[in-house]
This record gives C-alpha cells, sequence and structure tokens, in this order.
C-alpha cells in the first residue's frame, strides 16, 4: 500500500526570512535525501542547488507568477528519452517522486520551510530552465523545491510537521497511510 505524502501542502506559497540558507546544509540535506533512495535511481538524477540570489531570482521568475522570496531553490531533473512520437519524456517519476519526498521531509528536518513547484510537462517552464540553468545533456527538469527559514517560530514548525507525521485513527489518512 502506497504511503500517504501530501503534496499539495508543500505547494501553498510560503513566507521565508532573509536569512539564506547555508550552502553545507543545503548539500547535507540532498546527501542524506539521495541515501534514502534505491542507489539505481541516483544515476537517473540531477540536482541543482542554487543558493546565489542572483539565479535564485531567474528560477522564481521562470517558474512563479505571484510574489515569492525564497533565498534557496533544488532544481531536480531526471534522466530523458524520446518516444516514438518524438516526444522528450522522464525515463523515471518514481525516482524524481522518492527523491523529492525525501527532500521535503529531510529540509524540515532541519528547520526550512519548503515551497514545491512542479515543472514537468510544461515546456515553456522547461525551455527556459534549459536557457538559464546547465544540466548534464539529456535530463528534463521535474520539479524544484524554493527553501528558507520560516517566518514562523519552530514550535509553529513542529506542529505541522507533527501533524503530518500522526494521523488520527479511523481517518482517511491513517488508512490511506497503512498505518
Amino acid at each position: 500500500m502506497d504511503n500517504y505524502f501530501p503534496d499539495d501542502e508543500y505547494q501553498t506559497p510560503r513566507s521565508f526570512r532573509q536569512q539564506a540558507v547555508e550552502d553545507e546544509k543545503m548539500a547535507e540535506i540532498i546527501r542524506l535525501a539521495l541515501q534514502e533512495i534505491p542507489v539505481e535511481h541516483v544515476d537517473l538524477l540531477d540536482v541543482k542547488q542554487i543558493s546565489n540570489p542572483v539565479d535564485v531570482r531567474v528560477v522564481q521568475q521562470i517558474l512563479i507568477t505571484e510574489p515569492l522570496f525564497a533565498p534557496s531553490a533544488i532544481l531536480i531533473w531526471v534522466k530523458s528519452f524520446r518516444n516514438a512520437e518524438g516526444k522528450e519524456r522522464p525515463v523515471s517519476w518514481y525516482a524524481e517522486t522518492e527523491f523529492r519526498r525525501t527532500l521535503l521531509v529531510e529540509a524540515e528536518g532541519h528547520g526550512l520551510g519548503v515551497y514545491y513547484r512542479p515543472i514537468y510537462p510544461n515546456p515553456g517552464f522547461i525551455a527556459q530552465l534549459r536557457v538559464e540553468i546547465m544540466s548534464k545533456p539529456n535530463f528534463l527538469p521535474i520539479s524544484c523545491l524554493f527553501l528558507g527559514y520560516p517566518n514562523q517560530s519552530m514550535a509553529d514548525s513542529l506542529t505541522i510537521f507533527e501533524s503530518k507525521v500522526k494521523r488520527e485513527e479511523n481517518s482517511a489518512d491513517y488508512w490511506s497511510a497503512g498505518l
């Protein structure tokens, strides 16, 4: 049975402090998330850690219509192939989904707020990101996580995180989580 995971809860715009996320912290989050997924999926991914404010702003202008300040971003790219019609498709949706969800948990576990923005299958987003952010050849941008320190107290952040982990017994979430 699949585990319940509230992706849509991460698609609500967040309010971040002006403080930048340390490069070491972002690298650690990525490293820990990569350790949690199957080894065969790691080769299918290309992960871009973006902490330069100018580059983060470029990605925000491409992906977000509403005003949002986020000091950092992580772009997830997946190896791609051309199908019979010549359309570019990701080799594995599962590799990206599993990695993204692990990143979300790791980021929150490190006290960061996260705003998730899907990229694929929007051809405009894909083309602009390929021009602005270089990746390995034959990789498709699938999703972006904007990260930062939340503009709320750690207690509020912990309450939100715990509500995602603890589900009420006999609720739909409880059963869909396979608990």
